[in-house]
This record gives structure tokens, sequence and C-alpha cells, in this order.
């Protein structure tokens, strides 16, 4: 009878000096899919949380390698009407 593949478990992650224990709030249906997910990759929440992180912070701060990239990530932030005209009245000021 063929055993079961090992489960790889991620190695706890050692506190470096400069990580801080972070105390954070979430709503009930969130923690229980970090729960979820953790328990589904063999992995504490925490790992999940720190690796959740790191991608969203390396999602903002990843450097746009085109212009047409970079207009469709901030295609709708302007909200305050005509954007070239505010621009012109901005320069007229000058």
């Amino acid at each position: 009878m063929k055993s079961p593949p090992k489960k790889t478990v991620a190695k706890p992650l050692q506190m470096q000096r400069d990580s801080t224990r972070t105390i954070i709030s979430l709503p009930n249906p969130q923690k229980q899919w970090l729960e979820d997910v953790a328990k589904r990759e063999g992995v504490a929440m925490t790992a999940v949380v720190r690796d959740a992180v790191a991608h969203y912070q390396q999602h903002l701060t990843a450097p746009v390698d085109d212009f047409a990239a970079l207009g469709s990530r901030l295609q709708g932030t302007w909200k305050r009407g005509d954007g070239l005209a505010w621009q012109t009245q901005m320069r007229d000021e000058w």
C-alpha cells in the first residue's frame, strides 16, 4: 500500500530584529478565509498574512515599465471634471 505524500510545511519564520508583532482586527469572514488558506497550505495563518502583505507591497511599489500600463492604472482617478481645463488653469497662474 502506497503511503500518502508528505505535506511540506513552511518553516517558522524567525523574528528578525526589525520585526514587530502586530495585532489587527478583521471581519469574521476574512479571518475565516485566512484560517482556511493556512490550513489548506499547511502553514501558520501569520505566514499567509506576511505573504499577502509582501505581495500587496510589491504590487503597489512595482515600477511601471510603459506609459500605457501607467495610464491604465491611473484611469478614472481624477474626479474633478475636465483634467485638461484644470491643468491649463493651473499653468496660467504661473
